[in-house]
């Protein structure tokens, strides 16, 4: 740390900290606050670096990761700050913008009480997203983020409202032989529908069904996505005709029944499942 200090405008040194603090990161609760302050800190000093700019946002993942309390702590030392400035400062660099979705999933779930942060947050979000459709890892960040952060109803609406949705079909269909691309997409669109129907009714509008059952199609081996896509089907037809016809139009009881003889012993699946062909039914 000190002697990052000492050259605050040496790139190079700088990279090569962050990426040594990205292996520290999780045995620092101690001098957690002096190692956000010097990420930061850094990050600010090097706006231009496109490198030290996606170190840093690795390193504040990582303390931020499973860990509410530091997520806290990183937040209200300027840690969301710091990545979307670099999010904003490198809209071309694909690693950028991934390791910036990773840190904002977690830290945007400690800025609830500032409704402004949040909003520039999502927003950089989701411009990652529709900048990098083609990305997968960018697509699996995003949706990742984004399917942990729609568990409330507020944050539901503002993702939609700045075209969430959207970004995240898109990613999916752009990526569909990606299964965590697949597996968090569905889940993301889960999260937006649920208790939501100007949601609901928005996913189907924009091929979100489509692209549910497309990559439920093209993973059945894959238990994660199974789950995820049972889950968002579940939400999309919850109370809503349209949207279950358009299911079955689609094939979308046999590929249910399909993802259900795949993982026989997977709870979730099974009872996702169920959840679903009760209500095509």
């Amino acid at each position: 740390l000190a002697g990052m200090r000492a050259h605050a405008g040496a790139a190079r040194l700088h990279t090569h900290g962050c990426r040594a603090l990205c292996s520290l990161c999780g045995d620092t609760a101690n001098n957690m606050v002096k190692v956000v302050e010097a990420v930061v800190a850094w990050m600010r000093a090097q706006a231009g670096e496109a490198e030290v700019q996606e170190n840093g946002c690795r390193a504040l993942f990582n303390l931020c990761a499973n860990n509410p309390d530091n997520g806290v702590e990183v937040a209200r030392l300027g840690g969301v700050e710091a990545v979307l400035a670099g999010m904003r400062a490198h809209k071309d660099a694909a690693r950028v913008q991934k390791q910036g979705c990773r840190a904002l999933r977690y830290l945007c779930t400690n800025t609830a009480d500032n409704k402004v942060t949040q909003l520039f947050a999502f927003n950089a979000l989701i411009a990652g997203m529709r900048a990098h459709s083609g990305a997968a890892e960018v697509q699996e960040a995003g949706c990742a983020a984004l399917s942990n952060l729609c568990q409330n109803t507020d944050t539901r609406v503002t993702v939609a409202a700045l075209g969430g949705i959207e970004a995240v079909v898109a990613g999916m269909r752009a990526n569909e032989g990606e299964v965590r691309v697949q597996m968090w997409g569905c889940g993301a669109l889960a999260g937006l529908c649920a208790d939501n129907a100007a949601n609901q009714v928005k996913v189907a509008v924009h091929g979100g069904i489509e692209a549910v059952v497309a990559g439920m199609c093209a993973h059945v081996g894959a238990a994660g996505v199974q789950e995820q896509g049972c889950a968002a089907l579940d939400r999309i037809c919850h109370d809503n005709v349209d949207n279950r016809a358009k299911v079955v139009a689609l094939g979308g009881i046999e590929v249910v029944e399909r993802a259900s003889a795949a993982h026989p012993s997977n709870p979730r699946v099974q009872e996702f499942a169920l959840h679903v062909l009760k209500q095509l039914a």
